[in-house]
């Protein structure tokens, strides 16, 4: 049977495994004849008080009319002796009880919605039929098995017909609830009743503990690189890069070393602040580094100053800084934005430059800053990473073709990722509107989500710097509201629910790297919202065929 033209609705829409040969015959007949707004439902079953276990065979949901209770019984019936009996052949005969299971599902579906606080129509205008397909009948079917409200051989052609007179026509003084959506009520209450919040933070919570696992695992890298005095740790975003520096970075400071962890950005250093490695030296930036050492900050943003000046400034207080000040061990994350610069500095702040243990961690694909991706001048033992840990694969598929190697996802299914076309001057506001959307509708609590930008500032994060200065990072874990940030700023992060706004990329950017690192920052759902030619532009056809999948017509 195609489906293409049929109306209605059928839940399942192949009840196959559940009924036998003579239910399958009158299911697809009724299917064939449903219009537009009924509803057939199959194998209901219920606890009653006055009945026991019902099973009710097929139900239909008329909205105009109300609901049939339809009990459908196989072989030649007859009734004789005051009894019901079905014959297969000529010599197998069986006692069956029709009537009593129809009446007995009609009474059981109505108690049930009635007794349901959600539901506030009163008893449902309901009415009982049986269906014997095989049996071909002229009366009555005894005193309780009235002829109207039986559908035998040769009637099954206008089996809604009938069930639609004998719904229209019965004794019932409980009128037809006046809103169709009654059915759909109904339809909650019998498939049970969708809670998306409940839903999604039930999914969250087991994506993160899932995550939390499989990260803890990455104990085992510590564990057989412990004698390299020196490491290069390279991986994909999702990898557990960050877990194991920070591992890294608390056995060392058990060890009784001076440890400095050091990352390009300030949310990414609170984020490890807030983890509890209470035992290590320093946490933070390389320039506030910078300031611990009382060394005066550049005034502007041009980059040549933080990259070239600051630097020189820093290397100077290196040098006198006295012995207890300076350290044993470095822990860099995100290296692929250190300056070849910055690692003299470093170097000059050692205790013992012979002794001094050093772990990088880098993924050059999220390089934001061309020209770094400064290297120690010193061997380093690589450890290459290949699986993400992190992200739903979902998220993983669309952006892998923007990495160089392949990447094995054990993160898990996650919804599918979405992509909002819109004009690049209306990126903001659809963005903002899609957040809501995900509140309102969809069941995401406000700080699931965090809003990412590739270019400029949300005027929602200028207003939160501008109120709280770098304080505005406490926001992403003391908050309780959507997190707003440009996709640099957001480099090792993540939220269950990433809003990546494509308004454009800096000139001095790699727009591919931007787009990975956004994409990424993402744990369950991605959704991304851009002109298709601006990011066309930035990742190529592959990676917009795969978000145009998902597409989403506003």
């Amino acid at each position: 049977m195609s489906t293409a033209q049929l109306r209605g609705l059928a839940i399942p829409e192949d009840p196959t495994p559940d009924l036998n040969e003579s239910e399958r015959y009158v299911w697809r007949k009724l299917r064939e004849q449903l219009r537009d707004g009924d509803v057939l439902l199959t194998s209901r079953r219920f606890t009653d008080s006055e009945n026991g276990d019902v099973e009710i065979d097929l139900l239909v949901l008329m909205p105009d009319v109300g609901a049939a209770v339809i009990e459908v019984k196989g072989g030649v019936v007859s009734y004789e002796n005051g009894e019901y009996f079905t014959r297969s052949g000529s010599r197998y005969e069986r006692r069956i009880h029709p009537i009593r299971q129809a009446r007995g599902g009609k009474h059981a579906l109505r108690a049930y919605l009635n007794r349901q606080p959600t539901w506030s129509m009163g008893l449902l205008r309901t009415e009982w039929l049986c269906v014997f397909p095989y049996t071909k009948l002229e009366g009555d079917l005894g005193p309780e098995g009235r002829r109207e409200q039986l559908i035998g051989e040769g009637e099954l052609d206008d089996a809604l017909g009938r069930v639609y007179d004998v719904l229209q026509s019965c004794p019932d003084p409980n009128p037809v609830p006046a809103h169709p959506a009654w059915v759909d009520r109904v339809i909650d209450l019998l498939e049970g009743r969708p809670d998306p919040e409940a839903d999604v933070a039930r999914f969250s919570a087991m994506r993160e503990d899932a995550v939390d696992r499989l990260t803890r695992d990455q104990a085992r890298v510590c564990d057989m690189f412990a004698d390299n005095q020196n490491l290069e740790i390279v991986g994909p975003a999702g990898s557990g890069k960050s877990w194991i520096a920070m591992e890294l970075a608390h056995r060392w400071a058990k060890e009784g070393k001076r440890v400095a962890y050091l990352t390009y950005g300030g949310g990414m250093a609170e984020s490890v602040r807030r983890s509890g490695l209470a035992d290590v030296t320093y946490i933070g930036t390389f320039h506030g580094l910078g300031r611990e050492w009382e060394v005066e900050q550049p005034a502007g943003a041009d980059q040549d100053q933080w990259v070239r000046e600051m630097p020189e400034r820093m290397s100077a207080a290196a040098r006198v800084l006295p012995q207890h000040e300076r350290f044993d061990a470095y822990v860099v994350d995100e290296a692929q934005d250190f300056a070849d610069a910055w690692w003299d500095v470093l170097f000059l702040a050692a205790r013992d430059r012979d002794e001094l243990r050093l772990a990088v961690f880098r993924d050059d694909a999220q390089e934001v800053f061309p020209g770094r991706r400064g290297h120690p001048d010193m061997p380093l033992a690589k450890v290459r990473l290949r699986e993400n840990l992190r992200n739903a694969r979902e998220i993983v598929e669309t952006f892998a073709p923007l990495v160089p190697d392949e990447i094995k996802v054990l993160g898990g299914h996650g919804p599918p990722v979405e992509f909002l076309e819109c004009e690049s001057g209306d990126v903001f506001g659809v963005a903002d509107d899609v957040a809501l959307d995900l509140i309102e509708n969809r069941g995401y609590t406000r700080d699931h989500i965090a809003v990412l930008t590739t270019k400029h500032r949300h005027p929602m994060q200028a207003e939160a710097r501008h109120v709280h200065g770098e304080k505005h990072w406490d926001l992403l874990w003391e908050g309780d509201d959507i997190f707003y940030s440009t996709v640099a700023g957001f480099k090792g992060l993540e939220r269950p629910v990433i809003v990546l706004a494509v308004d454009g990329f800096h000139d001095d950017l790699e727009p591919r790297n931007v787009m990975y690192t956004g994409m990424s920052r993402a744990r369950d759902l991605l959704i991304v919202v851009g002109d298709r030619n601006a990011i066309k532009g930035a990742v190529g056809d592959k990676i917009l065929r795969r978000l145009q999948r998902g597409q989403k017509v506003d």
